[in-house]
């Protein structure tokens, strides 16, 4: 049965593989073998000739004894997913390209220009830098749209062949477009004005799997004066401070987060990406504006699965100790406000071996039981490890992890996402026995360590959430 459940996913994922060979033997039939060797092999060997250089810089001249440089091992990967990658920029180019002549060197060159982006981004990466605006237009951004237009566009490979030569660039002009409007995603964030309120009912009716999705609207003020008002908190989680999530940036969803005066604020981990660590003080610096709620022990935050890379782990916990940020590992700790009662919060650490996540849930849970009369908080940052909650724990589960799914048509109002295939919970309200799970989209967005895949279809979420007991 599990191997039908994937069945989605496998389609997909050969769909995505086998489209570029059945588009090189569609045009070798129609324009002769001299195709492969006049445009598609001078292209790629020229694209992967350029990607070599880095492979010799990282195993000769990259010191690898300091924090600020990546592994040999993730020094390998780059390159080797930028030829991966070349073999499909080649094959969109080829297809979209051919047989035009005229002003169409225009087109070629934005397209070369931003593939060279995607191949400096490449290279730039080696080294954990965070750097300024300039680059980040010039070459970063042009880089996320190109490696994201590229992957949509290769879906397409399968049949552009079968489009006479001068109108196959149409259909790539969507992908292409939608490129731009996943930067756009990526980079959303809301004022608090603009904030979703989030409605989770706790204690739901029946028992085993079930599913609902939350009640997203815009907020109205009045609801939140009443004595009666619900336990209020808001989720700031996958942020990657980075190239798609600047300190100015992060601070702006901390100072809305204070602004929605919510009871409690909860940090769900992955905090970091690599370029980030050159400034050792940067967490302190984009979580500063939590510092007043922080101060009242409104704060709680646990790890994510990049906050245990290089040093992100001793620079989350020196920022959120310098901050007053209370950090749960595989821990508890109670907090009592008034007008709600006794919550316990709970905080899992990640656990990176896949056949032991669920004893390591369970453990926690054994070690950290339910005080009488408390409302329990479980920070779980995968929300792939709900499962393994034990369903007598009448817990509210925050994660985050899933980026809202990645790629997906959600923006449309359509429940799907490339996570949604695999299985795991990708986004929303999610019941099991007595616990519901939260999966938060997330502030940020990470993908293939530069944000080369952008997030598409699944935004960036600002949101309120209230929970009814």
């Amino acid at each position: 049965m599990k191997f039908f459940r994937f069945l989605p996913l496998i389609f997909v994922v050969l769909w995505f593989l086998g489209s570029p060979i059945v588009s090189l033997v569609l045009l070798t039939r129609e324009y002769g073998h001299t195709y492969l060797y006049d445009q598609f092999f001078p292209l790629w060997m020229a694209s992967v000739g350029l990607a070599i250089p880095t492979l010799i810089i990282s195993w000769k001249y990259l010191s690898f004894n300091d924090d600020f440089t990546r592994s040999r091992r993730m020094m390998i990967f780059i390159p080797l997913i930028f030829t991966f990658y070349s073999y499909y920029a080649v094959s969109v180019y080829v297809n979209m390209f051919h047989d035009y002549v005229g002003l169409v060197w225009i087109g070629r060159g934005v397209f070369l220009y931003f593939h060279f982006c995607v191949l400096a981004q490449s290279i730039m990466l080696s080294q954990c830098r965070l750097r300024g605006k300039p680059y980040k237009v010039m070459i970063s951004f042009p880089a996320s749209i190109m490696f994201t237009f590229v992957l949509l566009g290769s879906l397409q490979l399968f049949f552009l062949p079968l489009i006479p030569a001068y109108y196959r660039f149409i259909p790539l002009l969507l992908p292409f477009f939608l490129s731009f409007v996943g930067l756009y995603q990526t980079q959303q964030t809301r004022s608090h004005k603009n904030y979703d309120i989030v409605d989770i009912y706790m204690k739901p009716q029946g028992t085993g799997n079930t599913v609902q999705r939350p009640n997203y609207r815009k907020i109205n003020h009045s609801l939140y004066n009443s004595q009666n008002e619900p336990f209020t908190f808001v989720q700031i989680t996958d942020p990657h401070l980075g190239p798609m999530m600047s300190v100015e940036r992060l601070q702006e969803v901390c100072r809305n987060a204070v602004k929605m005066n919510p009871h409690m604020v909860f940090i769900t981990g992955d905090l970091f990406t690599p370029e980030a660590y050159s400034n050792p003080n940067i967490l302190y610096e984009a979580f500063s504006p939590l510092k007043p709620l922080a101060d009242r022990n409104r704060v709680f935050a646990c790890l994510g699965n990049h906050d245990y890379e290089g040093v992100a782990l001793d620079m989350t916990k020196d920022g959120f100790q310098q901050l007053g940020i209370r950090l749960l590992v595989d821990e508890s700790d109670t907090i009592e406000i008034e007008g709600i009662g006794t919550i316990q919060i709970v905080g899992f650490g990640f656990t990176f071996n896949f056949k032991k996540r669920k004893e390591s849930v369970e453990v926690v849970c054994r070690n950290t039981p339910r005080i009488e009369g408390a409302k329990r908080v479980f920070l779980l940052h995968d929300p792939g490890c709900f499962k393994f909650v034990p369903t007598d724990q009448e817990a509210l589960v925050l994660s985050g992890h899933t980026h809202g799914g990645a790629l997906g048509l959600r923006s449309l109002g359509i429940d799907f996402s490339l996570v949604k295939l695999s299985g795991v919970p990708d986004a929303g309200i999610f019941v099991c026995g007595s616990n519901t799970l939260y999966v938060h989209s997330g502030q940020g967005s990470r993908s293939l360590m530069g944000n080369m895949v952008l997030k598409l279809g699944v935004p960036t979420e600002d949101s309120l959430m209230r929970v009814h007991y």
